[in-house]
């Protein structure tokens, strides 16, 4: 009896792993992108919340402004520095607009570097919409103006 694997039977085995990791390579990077994009979506979320909150709680407007080019998001009320600042990760980007394509803050202000939206002490919201991207992936944020509900949906490609 020989023990041992011959070479012909080694280069099969890598052959198939070869193939599978082709195959498989591709959906686990989506996967991660998926997995990226949700978390990003719930750090938002936490921040508008947050932001809602802090207005209601100081009873002093409250602001957040989105930067698209720095991927950031702050938080800061009149005369006071900054409250909280949320920077996204490498490979998320951050649009804004409505289905429609409008952006739809209570201020009307529309600026492709940065956006503006404000929560009144009296509990008022803007209307908010987000999309965040990571690769193929895509989740849409909408903030119900009256009752201050986030909700977040899937885009589809």
């Amino acid at each position: 009896k020989t023990q041992g694997v011959t070479l012909i039977e080694m280069l099969v085995v890598l052959a198939i792993i070869s193939v599978s990791m082709a195959v498989i390579a591709p959906s686990a990077r989506a996967g991660i992108a998926g997995m990226k994009v949700r978390s990003a979506a719930r750090k938002v979320a936490a921040l508008f919340s947050s932001a809602r909150n802090t207005a209601i709680r100081s009873r002093k407007a409250t602001v957040v402004t989105i930067d698209e080019a720095a991927r950031v998001l702050s938080v800061a009320q009149p005369g006071r520095e900054s409250i909280g600042e949320l920077a996204l990760d490498d490979g998320i980007a951050i649009s804004m607009g409505s289905p429609a394509g409008e952006i739809a803050a209570n201020n009307d202000r529309r600026d492709k570097a940065a956006a503006t939206f404000l929560f009144m002490p009296d509990g008022e919201v803007p209307q908010v919409s987000l999309e965040l991207r990571a690769e193929r992936r895509a989740i849409r944020l909408t903030m119900d103006a009256l009752t201050g509900a986030l909700s977040a949906s899937e885009v589809s490609e």
